[in-house]
């Protein structure tokens, strides 16, 4: 597969329906992930009111754990600069920027993010639902 720069302009969107995740312990997935945990997007966090998005490029950014929307379907886009801004919108409405400077390559799209010991899990274990991607679209911005 061909590395994707991630320092370009980029433009992450995804529609899914995620469960609100009642054990954090498992299995560590990022929706865009890189060698040595950097770069990355993914969902983290140690319990489930903190629980957010994680971005990093060597430093780690969390996002507000209210944009999270949880047992619904929703779309998150992340667009990213090529510069220093990241923003995140939640059902196309604007909800935060932050800054960070990516570099490097991604190298994973869904894949393993190693070393985490906390991370988003895929299912509730206790009553069976799980969560569901329905869309995942990753571009570089002309």
């Amino acid at each position: 597969t061909t590395p994707i720069d991630s320092s370009k302009a980029w433009t992450l969107e995804f529609t899914g329906t995620f469960v609100k995740p009642t054990v954090l312990n498992g299995n560590r997935r990022a929706f865009l992930g890189g060698d040595n945990l950097t770069p990355f997007v993914f969902m983290n966090g140690n319990t489930v009111e903190t629980m957010s998005f994680q971005v990093s490029a060597g430093n780690h950014v969390y996002t507000n754990a209210s944009d999270m929307i949880w047992d619904s379907e929703v779309t998150y886009k992340f667009i990213y600069n090529g510069g220093g801004s990241l923003e995140l919108y939640v059902n196309n409405e604007l909800k935060e920027t932050r800054t960070i400077n990516y570099t490097g390559n991604f190298v994973r799209i869904l894949g393993n993010i190693e070393g985490k010991s906390s991370a988003y899990v895929w299912q509730d274990v206790e009553s069976g639902k799980q969560s569901w991607l329905k869309t995942f679209k990753f571009k570089y911005n002309n």
